[in-house]
């Protein structure tokens, strides 16, 4: 049986990104790059997705900030409906929020984290 993610007690997670067809990388890609030009700050984050795909895993680090450009706002509320795009795409699901402003996680951050695992499983 293929593992589809891996998680540990501090519920630092790793998904393993399944292969993509053409068309599929295809539209990642254009997502990725969709989310690159919405806002200069997205540039690190976007090539940290695009890393992940190609190694074939999201670790929490991308996961957590992805979720904060999922649901930003002021000045970077453009980058927001790209990223959730990308997500849904490279996930198969919107990202809840995860952390802070401080990058710090939230209270019920487990559970946040077991529903992005159950809907990615549905979605594979």
């Amino acid at each position: 049986m293929n593992r589809i993610y891996q998680i540990n007690e501090q519920c630092d997670v790793s998904i393993i990104i399944s292969e993509m067809n053409d068309e599929e990388r295809s539209r990642v890609d254009r997502h990725i790059e969709d989310f690159i030009a919405s806002h200069a700050g997205a540039q690190t984050i976007g090539e940290d997705v695009r890393q992940g795909i190609r190694q074939g895993q999201m670790t929490t680090q991308v996961i957590e900030r992805l979720s904060k450009w999922c649901h930003t706002g002021g000045a970077y509320t453009n980058g927001e409906e790209p990223a959730r795009r990308l997500a849904l795409d490279v996930l198969g699901t919107e990202l809840p929020r995860l952390v802070d402003e401080e990058d710090v996680r939230l209270t019920d951050y487990r559970e946040r984290i077991l529903l992005i695992l159950q809907q990615y499983i549905r979605t594979r």
